[in-house]
């Protein structure tokens, strides 16, 4: 089991590495997408007033920032699932002799692992300009744990959704009709309490802002009443979600 994963997890890194779209989407994206809105739109909002503390903007969006590049990744793995399955080389890699969970374990460890580096950059470029709002202790560690942890449930998600969907304009209208609601209905930008009532509440129960909430809680001392029910609700969301994707790359048959 362990060498059906090494060797899926190996395959997976080899192939993205064999580009340079790996660091532009995975590394300079991310870090643009918090010069643009951490930096620039710092001089429109200036800080953003938490239960105890005020901070810049930069900061507040820190763990947003962060949890939109892993998502970005889950999508990067999803659309790279979907064409091994529109063009045939799914099929292929099944007639190894490897389980069919090892090719999707692999897989998910190279998400995880990309994930890591991704928070580790992000991080230290927001800590390098406002040290005194960001500490790396036992946190940021949950902060770490709990951010993966949500992002697993996102990487199935996307994956089971590109084993389901059979054409290429299905799938950018999935993404289009998931994700863009996903992000901006969401305390990734802006503090949901600014919210009407029906978007604060859709907004509530997005799982992309149970993870950004604990991270905040986390990393800037934020408080929030529900804080338990959100961790156990955000791993609920990773483990489900990866059982019912192995069951159907365990029952995978070509249609």
């Amino acid at each position: 089991m362990l060498n059906d994963i090494s060797a899926s997890l190996y395959s997976e890194a080899k192939t993205r590495f064999a580009t340079p779209r790996i660091i532009v989407e995975n590394f300079l994206n991310p870090l643009f997408i918090l010069f643009i809105f951490g930096i620039a739109i710092n001089n429109v909002f200036g800080k953003v007033k938490l239960d105890e503390l005020e901070v810049p903007y930069l900061v507040y969006f820190l763990s947003g920032a962060i949890n939109i590049a892993l998502i970005t990744n889950c999508v990067v793995a999803s659309t790279r699932m979907f064409l091994d399955k529109y063009i045939g080389t799914i099929d292929y890699y099944f007639t190894y002799p490897i389980s069919r969970t090892s090719i999707l374990i692999g897989r998910l460890l190279f998400h995880i692992a990309l994930s890591f580096v991704q928070i580790f950059f992000m991080t230290i470029f927001v800590k390098s300009l406002n040290m005194e709002y960001i500490q790396l202790d036992y946190k940021f560690i949950l902060f770490v744990i709990i951010t993966i942890t949500n992002s697993i449930g996102w990487f199935c998600i996307l994956i089971y959704f590109s084993l389901m969907i059979k054409t290429q304009d299905g799938f950018n209208v999935m993404y289009y009709l998931l994700m863009t609601p996903v992000l901006y209905l969401s305390s990734a930008y802006y503090p949901i309490s600014n919210f009407i009532l029906p978007l604060r509440i859709i907004s509530a129960l997005n799982p992309l802002t149970w993870s950004i909430d604990i991270s905040r809680v986390l990393v800037l001392n934020d408080t929030d009443d529900f804080l338990l029910l959100k961790i156990i609700l955000s791993i609920l969301f990773a483990v489900i979600p990866f059982l019912i994707v192995c069951y159907k790359l365990v029952n995978w048959t070509k249609d």
